[in-house]
């Protein structure tokens, strides 16, 4: 029961349902979740990629100036010997 200003005394009964959204159909008032898992997997393929290229590299840069040392004192005997 209510009364307002004018003293007029009222009783009514309402009824609503609200809906909500289930998990079929997000909200469209609400953003996207940011996608943590594909950027977590993004960033570690990245890392693993970026190192194995490292370690190739360096790999083949040692074997390359391995080989250097060992024909350089070849070298440095052939230009003396016939520079006289």
């Amino acid at each position: 029961e209510a009364e307002d200003l004018a003293g007029s005394v009222g009783e009514a009964s309402v009824t609503f349902t609200v809906e909500t959204a289930g998990p079929e159909q997000p909200d469209a008032s609400q953003p996207a979740p940011f996608p943590t898992t594909l950027v977590a997997v993004a960033l570690i393929v990245s890392v693993v990629v970026v190192s194995f290229g490292l370690v190739v590299y360096f790999l083949r840069r040692k074997k390359r100036n391995a080989a250097r040392r060992r024909l350089l004192p070849l070298f440095y005997l052939f230009c003396c010997c016939f520079q006289r």
